[in-house]
């Protein structure tokens, strides 16, 4: 699952480490489950169903330039 910084930031322990996300950035996949489980009941992070990035162009999409 893809998890994605709501608040203003999150401070999570990563390891040995303790790591500030801010708003926008994606979680790594070794935070604890139960670290993220918290995190989500008090509304700092949310599960995303896709990667974060911008979009695919289509064939009829045109750059920028």
């Amino acid at each position: 699952m893809t998890w994605i910084v709501n608040g203003p930031a999150a401070v999570v322990r990563v390891g040995d480490v303790d790591r500030t996300f801010p708003r926008g950035a994606q979680l790594p996949d070794d935070v604890d489950s139960a670290v993220v489980e918290h995190l989500v009941s008090v509304g700092l992070v949310s599960e995303v169903k896709r990667k974060p990035g911008r979009p695919k162009k289509t064939d009829g999409e045109q750059t920028a330039g």
